[in-house]
């Protein structure tokens, strides 16, 4: 089994500092809701950077943090990942678009890495409460998907903004604020697999 040891003390089970990542990861996924309200500065994205301070101060205090298993798994793949991204910038032949794609890749990035250096405590949260996140993410949408199909008015991000054209817009379909059906139906799916867990979780409990 592989270890890094790097770091992390629990002083408590759930002290405030258990808290921390838990809940901006949970409001990242809620926020995801928005879709593209807000360009570069979507809501999701701005939280995730508040990780970026956390991240860096848990790795340099010399602690102990143990990362193994899946979890050293996803610190090894989201760390390969933003460093051969970075050096994608040697050889690109536009450096400029290949910064913006590396820095919205590096905000997705964080996420997994972050997700590789929480103690347990903060995984028993996670585990939790990003199930309930998504099914109530997917309840604020359903009924904009609702109003879209019935109305056939779309938001100011829908499809029709994104050059759709007259076949699109005369197809009944939902968008949502995230402008297009690819990314709205991929959003549907996790809001549903969230559900599922939430449900799995309940019937659990109830044999209990």
């Amino acid at each position: 089994m592989k270890v890094i040891n790097c770091t992390h003390n629990v002083n408590n089970k759930y002290g405030l500092t258990n808290y921390f990542i838990p809940i901006i990861l949970v409001l990242a996924i809620f926020f995801l809701s928005l879709g593209g309200i807000g360009g570069s500065l979507q809501v999701p994205r701005l939280l995730i950077i508040c990780l970026v301070p956390f991240f860096v101060i848990r790795l340099l205090k010399l602690q102990r943090l143990r990362i193994y298993g899946f979890r050293f798994s996803l610190f090894v793949f989201g760390s390969g990942l933003f460093l051969y991204s970075c050096l994608s910038l040697v050889w690109s032949e536009d450096f400029q678009t290949t910064l913006s794609y590396l820095f919205v890749l590096a905000i997705n990035i964080i996420p997994i890495i972050v997700l590789s250096v929480v103690n347990d405590n903060e995984m028993h949260l996670l585990k939790k409460f990003i199930p309930l996140a998504w099914l109530l993410s997917g309840l604020v949408v359903i009924p904009l998907a609702l109003y879209e199909l019935s109305t056939g008015n779309h938001f100011f991000l829908s499809m029709q903004d994104r050059g759709g054209g007259e076949i699109s817009s005369s197809l009944p379909f939902a968008a949502g604020f995230h402008g297009n059906l690819n990314d709205f139906s991929l959003f549907l799916f996790f809001c549903i697999f969230g559900a599922l867990l939430l449900s799995k979780d309940k019937f659990r409990s109830s044999r209990k």
